[in-house]
């Protein structure tokens, strides 16, 4: 019996795995790994774990709203202090018909006359409780993140980010040599420039444009930052990727000897770029046949 229960609780835990968030996990880290090298990639995650400690050291972590939500005054603003300043939460004062809000359901009373100020500044006040609890956590963990990129020289004291460090200090970081690409100027001056390109666009955005990509947050900087890390995290996929065909490109048909000016036929200048158009020309070119057997022998099982 005890061995029966204990076979239920091992397949009911193994149910409960998420297989995609797992392999999605291993993609990355395999992904990584081809691209920057397994000791670079670990003194990565080193960096990441001490950042993290030191923000849970000095307090970072676990923000709370500075009044408690049953004395939160009604039609009042509300300050959430966070690592990114003090939010301001607008007054709201909705006159709702009965209906849920939050984890509180309100029932309506049998003729709609009878719903009186008090039930209305109830349901009001327990609104802009939830509310006030929502982004009290919503800023804790914008607080927590915005600690982490500054200990690891992603942002700036002044929440900035740090393009000098991305751009420039950061290669410093690396063992250049296991990488795949990194010694080569090139490849450091097109993943610079991708993102010197997201940092322009972020700056080049208005308020009101950054303002609503997140209403929720309702923080230019924080819209800002987000705007350029993601943009920024992009890029590096996008040249991580031009890195690894062109490997692929090279151990398939031979380095590039330069002979060729690839640019009058309209195809790009940088060999970086030139990988990934023609490794998608040759994709394209595939007959309906190649196309059925390549797409069986690279299957990782899931299509067929």
């Amino acid at each position: 019996m005890r061995a029966a229960i204990l076979l239920a609780l091992v397949a009911s835990a193994a149910g409960m795995i998420d297989k995609a968030e797992m392999l999605k996990r291993i993609n990355k880290y395999n992904w990584d790994v081809k691209c920057w090298g397994q000791g670079n990639m670990w003194a990565m995650y080193s960096a990441q774990d001490a950042a993290l400690k030191a923000c849970k050291g000095s307090g970072h972590l676990g923000y709370a709203a500075t009044a408690p939500a049953s004395t939160m005054p009604l039609y009042s603003q509300v300050q959430v202090p966070v690592a990114l300043g003090a939010y301001q939460y607008p007054s709201m004062a909705y006159q709702y018909p009965a209906h849920s809000l939050g984890k509180r359901e309100a029932h309506a009373p049998s003729h709609p006359h009878a719903y009186t100020a008090a039930s209305s500044q109830q349901e009001t006040t327990e609104f802009l409780q939830d509310w006030s609890m929502m982004r009290s956590d919503l800023g804790a963990q914008v607080g927590n993140l915005s600690c982490v990129l500054q200990q690891l020289n992603m942002l700036t004291p002044a929440l900035q980010p740090n393009l000098a460090f991305i751009t420039g200090g950061w290669w410093d970081t690396l063992d250049l040599s296991a990488t795949l690409a990194g010694q080569d100027p090139e490849f450091r001056t097109n993943l610079n420039s991708h993102v010197t390109d997201c940092y322009n666009m972020a700056n080049a955005m208005s308020p009101a444009a950054l303002l609503r990509l997140d209403p929720l947050m309702n923080d230019v900087t924080v819209c800002r930052n987000m705007v350029f890390f993601k943009c920024a995290m992009k890029a590096r996929t996008q040249c991580c990727a031009a890195a690894q065909l062109l490997d692929i490109l090279e151990l398939r048909y031979g380095k590039d000897d330069g002979n060729i000016d690839w640019s009058q036929y309209g195809l790009p200048r940088n060999k970086y770029e030139l990988a990934a158009v023609s490794s998608w020309v040759l994709t394209q070119a595939l007959d309906p046949v190649e196309r059925i057997v390549d797409n069986f022998l690279r299957s990782d099982g899931t299509e067929i």
